[in-house]
């Protein structure tokens, strides 16, 4: 499941959006961090941001950080490939409209 992950991470990334900086995992819980410099973090809550578009489209995404930077995903072990990818779709749409603004 990491692997979907960091594949995501490097999509976003190729993109030109640079946003994501690392995808770490602990067991189920997989988080994805901002790859803002740390003066950008301190003046804004990229997670915070991504966490509220995502649940427009009824996604419920965790956010921690210091700097409100840090998106935690806590997926399902018996997730389908399937609804995985509709929720990378969900969090890759988030993300995007985040890092437009």
């Amino acid at each position: 499941m990491i692997t979907s992950f960091t594949t995501f991470a490097d999509q976003l990334n190729t993109e030109g959006h640079g946003v994501i900086g690392e995808v770490r995992d602990r067991g189920v819980e997989i988080t994805i961090e901002s790859g803002q410099t740390r003066q950008r973090r301190a003046q804004s809550r990229p997670a915070e941001d991504v966490g509220a578009a995502a649940l427009q489209e009824y996604a419920i995404v965790l956010t921690c950080g210091t700097y409100g930077n840090v998106i935690r995903v806590l997926p399902p072990l018996v997730i389908t490939d399937d609804v995985l990818t509709q929720a990378l779709d969900i969090l890759g749409s988030a993300i995007r409209t985040c890092a437009a603004r």
